[in-house]
Formats: structure tokens, sequence, C-alpha cells
């Protein structure tokens, strides 16, 4: 019966496995698409930050 348990219980914990590791690889791209991206929010934010600033200072 024990062994059954250990046959029955590999697969899901294969699945399990693969799951964090996809959902790593998910968020390691993830993290660097958003690095990529962020910096030209910044920079566009940082723009129209400043274009308002200098609407507001006239």
């Amino acid at each position: 019966m024990a062994a059954e348990q250990k046959r029955r219980m590999r697969p899901i914990e294969k699945g399990v496995l693969y799951f964090i590791l996809l959902g790593g690889l998910v968020g390691v791209g993830f993290m660097f698409y958003l690095n990529a991206h962020v910096d030209d929010w910044k920079v566009q934010l940082n723009s129209n930050m400043d274009s308002e600033k200098a609407q507001s200072l006239r």
C-alpha cells in the first residue's frame, strides 16, 4: 500500500515541480519585460511632468 501511494504521488510532485519551474521562468521573463518598459514609461512620465511644470511656471 505504501509503494502504491508513492507511485500515485510522484506524477503530482512532478507536476508541481514543473509548475514552479514554469512559473519562475515566466516570472523572470515578466520582470525583464517590465524593467525594459518601466524605463520607457519613466522617461515618458518625466517628460510629461517636466512639460506640465514648465506650463505651470509660465
